[in-house]
């Protein structure tokens, strides 16, 4: 599903490199978990997935295809990506706008919009609060909400940054468990940045970590 080869990324010409000659594969429907120490370049890593950062040398293959050439939009539409925060993601005062904005923009027909928002809702158990504002929910919920306005847009591969941070044990779970659903029921390929080692040795096909 996506390859990574000899990447390296630098945020100016002459800084120093956050990655260096970082290689990894991921396969079609794993769950992948990506740790290292705050600081170590996991989020810039991912970045370079969905090409909202550009490796300085290497390349970055999604289904057999190199993204040097594509634009962040049409990464998008394979690979998803979910912040660390979800009020940094979430900008719609009404939670059904918010999940009809990527498909809207990709200008799918009406119908088919409805049909994915209607059946993305229901699988997240968002159906009693469409019509909502997202920021009276909890934290646990907009972080739901932002999930599930990737997953309108019928991405491969779902990239959630740090999504247990700030949650309890049972909102931790109830996240991961969601992941999981995820993976069986639509196929999709995960990857989940975490510091919890009991999350990642417990929910991973794959654990791939930064230093």
């Amino acid at each position: 599903m996506l390859t990574v080869e000899h990447l390296t990324y630098r945020y100016s010409r002459r800084g120093a490199p956050v990655l260096r000659g970082v290689d990894l594969t991921l396969e079609s429907g794993e769950i992948g978990i990506l740790l290292g120490c705050n600081g170590s370049g996991k989020t810039t890593l991912v970045k370079c997935f969905n090409g909202l950062h550009r490796p300085t040398s290497g390349d970055v293959i999604i289904k057999g295809k190199s993204t040097k050439n594509a634009t962040v939009a049409e990464i998008s539409q394979t690979v998803g990506y979910c912040f660390q925060n979800p009020d940094h993601q979430i900008f719609s005062s009404i939670v059904k706008d918010e999940l009809c904005y990527g498909p809207r923009n990709l200008q799918w027909d009406d119908d088919e919009i409805e049909k994915t928002v209607a059946e993305i809702s229901e699988m997240l158990d968002l159906t009693d609060i469409l019509d909502e504002n997202p920021y009276n929910l909890s934290k646990g919920q907009r972080q739901a909400i932002a999930v599930a306005s990737i997953l309108c847009t019928k991405p491969d591969v779902l990239i959630v940054d740090e999504p247990t941070t700030g949650q309890d044990p049972l909102q931790s779970r109830a996240m991961m468990d969601m992941m999981v659903k995820l993976n069986r029921e639509l196929n999709k390929t995960i990857v989940v940045i975490t510091h919890d080692m009991s999350i990642a040795a417990e929910y991973s096909d794959r654990i791939v970590v930064t230093h």
